[in-house]
């Protein structure tokens, strides 16, 4: 693209090439001074040269990474309206004055070697001057004080910025950022002059020192940003009695004045991470006019708020939508009044270790659709009874109900109830929990958690998480009739006890984790005819929404025979209980002990995800050649594993995309056959090339990963480096039609590190991470093996290989458009984070660029001829 020839009556100029394009394109630009007509010239990352001379009509300006040092000297810019330079190489835009009688806007955003900002003095109808990301800005014109049309004026993260200029006369400025700014310490008190400021942010002026008076005088302010200014004086903040937000986060106050209640507008209010913060003083009741708006608090992270049983009603504040508590580790009480929020909407408790509440208040929240209780022990830890004679909670909630035309009676109803989350529910004494909206239940780690309750009440729930309540015993039966959920995380509940017909009667679950749930998968799980006072309570439940009752005893009598050779009598039970779970796309059994994989498991044609590790069988199914949608594979820590059957071939796809494939067959200490197993590896990973190398998805984006035991990186791989990095040139492969794409061949072991005193006890993908960058980019990847000092066998040599195809090594490389010219200086790496007791060494690496011909003369004795030492031995 050359602009060579001279075109007298172009107006308009546009180019907008990538970034990546930016080195391949030259265009001749001494062209454009010919151009007596050119209006407007946008150009996006373009490589100059001649001499620049533009027209003396040019009105708009737009050129990203504009190349020169300052704005040509032979620019007639009297007709200039908006000038924009973002990323400029810009260091004084020019010297002295100039006039620009026109201009409205000024953009020179992210120019890093910018300095000064020129006299202003002669751009009278400025409003706009964006200087947001100059980091080595020092210091603005004072001529800026006097531009009374500027509305926006940009200052975020301009780091070396030492002072703001006198804004007095700056009467129409309505939003004023200096986000960033660290080393500002003074703000003139002209600022109090800005009738029509409405926004005002101040996030990490950690060096400022602000008295607040000298904002007083702002009627219209509405936003408030203060988080990170520790130097905040005289907190009188009631006077702003126009702020609609408040964010005062990252500050070190332990209270806030009581007149900020007088703040009638606000919506808003952000205290995260306000550590020193131990007491809430009465907040603001919010004015009529604003009712409509959507409401916030936001206490995150204020590990000493201890009490606001008594100090704050949140009654007040009906329309509240969000509230986060988490990590408010003092935090005891929440007013009763929580009950009564009819728009409440989220609600984060996590890690509130310390709290004590009756939960019936929550489940009188209708609008709930996010609760989030992982790690509130306590809250957990009893009956949580309310007895009828405790009712001066009670008296204070209906009072409040009454005012907001609340049905007392239900109110009553719901409080005076026992909540028995800890208790098998009897049927005389039905919770009511009637959360219509929740969408997401998070209980993690709740540990003194025995039972859930009644679920039958919350029917839109899409997500419940469980993992880690290590006494979780019983799930109520209504589980099974959520029509809604899809994905059911049970990790690690040791204790639980569940017949799971219920579950595999769910027919919208996508996703579900049973790992190192023991109990639940090591019975039969046998129920009984005469079993049926539970089945009795679901049928109430599925006739009150219309599902069939037959059909609901039939799937719950079934017995759940994961763990034994299916009987002729009951193998339909079994094959009803797995296909009964048409959306199931993960399923997680690892780490359950099972002696048995059922042939069943090859009805389960949805499951791209299947992760069997850590358990005792000694093969596989035939039928698992059957899951032909399965894309990962996890075997690792099956130490009985002997032998691998034919492994399923993805089917054949007819779209682009993304597609992730991985095999994990890591410390499967007992595999005797090598040679078969690296038969069946190598017949996997090439017939699901094949399928993805069809004409009809040639474009599509695929990453392979695999885990095998090894002792040599194959011949090959014609490319090795024996250390944990290699650098890989595409120069003499970047043009060629036939590559398909590389391949990366990573030999490691595990030893034993009894020094290793790291915090990394059960981290279970982070340990080993691998890193594909350039000069540009670099992307880290975990590779997904679960390291554990008494779970790794120690000493036994592994090969880690991926495979990226052409378009998604590009992608992972590059940004759009996304072509092979950007892949210059690339590496590939290892890093390694040990976790305790354990060292993970890598010790070569290698890589081939795989050409269309490779995969045609692919053969097993090709890819694993260095290891054929190793193939009849026990591993």
């Amino acid at each position: 693209m050359k602009l060579n020839k001279e075109a007298k009556n172009v107006e308009t100029i546009v180019i907008q090439q990538n970034e990546n394009e930016f080195v391949q394109e030259r265009i001749r630009v001494d062209a454009l001074s010919k151009m007596g007509h050119l209006e407007l010239l946008i150009l996006n990352n373009v490589k100059c040269f001649e001499t620049l001379d533009i027209s003396n009509e040019l009105r708009y300006l737009c050129w990203g990474q504009f190349p020169w040092m300052s704005l040509p000297s032979t620019f007639h810019l009297d007709q200039l309206v908006e000038l924009i330079l973002p990323r400029s190489n810009i260091k004084q835009l020019w010297k002295g004055k100039k006039c620009l009688p026109n201009l409205t806007k000024l953009d020179l955003n992210h120019s890093k070697n910018l300095i000064e900002v020129p006299d202003l003095s002669e751009v009278p109808l400025l409003m706009d001057l964006n200087l947001e990301g100059c980091i080595k800005l020092v210091q603005i014109h004072p001529s800026i004080g006097i531009l009374r049309q500027l509305r926006h004026l940009r200052l975020r993260n301009c780091k070396n910025l030492i002072e703001v200029p006198n804004l007095s006369e700056v009467e129409r400025l309505t939003d004023l950022t200096l986000e960033g700014c660290i080393e500002v310490v003074h703000i003139d008190s002209s600022i109090g002059n800005l009738r029509e400021l409405i926004y005002l942010n101040l996030k990490n002026c950690k060096n400022l020192v602000l008295n607040l008076n000298i904002l007083f005088g702002i009627s219209s302010l509405e936003t408030l940003i203060l988080s990170g200014c520790s130097n905040l004086h005289n907190n009188e903040i009631g006077n702003l009695s126009s702020l609609i937000v408040l964010n005062l986060g990252g500050n070190k106050f332990v209270t806030l004045p009581n007149t900020i209640k007088r703040l009638s507008n606000l919506y808003c209010l952000n205290l995260e991470h306000c550590k020193q913060l131990e007491y809430l003083p009465e907040l603001p009741t919010v004015k009529e006019r604003f009712i409509d708006e959507p409401m916030s608090l936001y206490i995150f992270d204020c590990p000493k708020l201890r009490d606001m049983e008594h100090c704050y009603n949140l009654s007040e504040v009906p329309r509240l939508e969000r509230l986060h508590l988490e990590g408010c580790i003092q935090l005891v009480e929440i007013h009763p009044s929580i009950g009564i929020l009819r728009e409440l909407r989220y609600l984060n408790l996590k890690n509130c270790k310390n709290l004590v509440l009756n939960l019936n208040m929550l489940f009188g929240i209708s609008s709930l659709s996010g609760l989030n209780l992982s790690g509130c022990s306590k809250l957990l830890n009893s009956k949580m009874l309310m007895e009828p004679r405790d009712t001066k909670h009670l008296e204070e909630i209906v009072k409040i109900t009454n005012a907001i035309q609340f049905p007392t009676s239900s109110v009553y109803k719901l409080l005076m109830l026992p909540f028995n989350f800890l208790y098998p529910p009897k049927p005389e004494d039905s919770l009511g929990l009637f959360l219509p909206n929740l969408t997401m239940l998070d209980m993690r780690h709740s540990k003194y958690l025995i039972a859930v309750p009644d679920l039958s009440e919350v029917p839109r729930l899409e997500r419940l998480h469980l993992e880690g309540c290590i006494q979780l015993v019983e799930i109520h039966p209504s589980i099974g009739i959520l029509r809604e959920l899809r994905y059911l995380n049970l990790k690690n509940c040791k204790n639980l006890v569940l017949n799971l017909n219920m579950l595999f009667g769910i027919s919208s679950l996508s996703g579900l984790n049973l790992s190192g749930c023991s109990k639940l998968l090591n019975s039969k799980m046998l129920m009984e005819p005469r079993d049926t006072k539970h089945l009795e309570e679901i049928v109430k439940i599925t006739n009150a929404i219309q599902f069939p009752t037959s059909s609901v005893y039939k799937l719950l009598m079934l017995p759940f025979n994961f763990l034994y050779p299916p009987k002729p009598e009951d193998s339909l039970g079994l094959v009803l209980s797995l296909s009964s779970v048409p959306c199931l796309v993960y399923l997680d059994i690892s780490f359950c002990n099972l002696l048995r994989i059922p042939d069943e498991i090859g009805n389960l044609h949805s499951l791209v995800g299947l992760n069997l590790g850590g358990n005792k069988f000694v093969t596989l199914p035939s039928t698992i050649k059957q899951l032909s949608n399965l894309q990962r594979l996890n075997l690792e820590h099956c130490k009985q594993l002997k032998y691998l059957p034919e492994l399923p071939t993805i089917k054949q796809k007819n779209i682009g995309g993304y597609y992730g494939l991985g095999l994990n067959i890591f410390d499967c200490t007992k595999l005797s056959d090598m040679e078969h197993c690296y038969s069946m590896v190598f017949s996997w990973m090439t017939q699901n090339l094949q399928v993805f190398f069809q004409p009809t998805i040639s474009s599509a984006r695929i990453e392979m990963e695999i885990v095998i035991p090894g002792s040599e990186i194959p011949k090959w791989f014609n490319k090795q480096s024996a250390s944990r990095s290699i650098s890989m040139d595409p120069s003499d492969v970047i043009d060629d039609p036939n590559l398909i794409g590389v391949a990366i061949c990573v030999l490691f072991v595990t030893h034993q590190d009894p020094i290793n005193l790291g915090e990394r006890d059960d981290d279970r993908f982070s340990t080993f991470w691998f890193s594909v960058n350039n000069s540009k980019r670099r992307e880290y990847m975990g590779v997904p093996i679960y390291f554990k000092k008494d779970l790794v066998t120690v000493g036994l040599d592994h090969l880690f290989t991926v495979f990226y195809s052409r378009q998604e090594f590009i992608h992972v490389l590059s940004t759009p458009p996304n072509t092979m010219h950007e892949l210059h200086q690339t590496e590939f790496g290892t890093s390694t984070h040990n976790p305790k007791g354990l060292r993970v060494v890598v010790k070569k690496c290698g890589y081939r660029w795989v050409f269309k011909e490779d995969l045609q003369q692919f053969n097993s004795n090709m890819f694993f001829s260095t290891n054929s030492s190793s193939r009849k031995r026990k591993f």
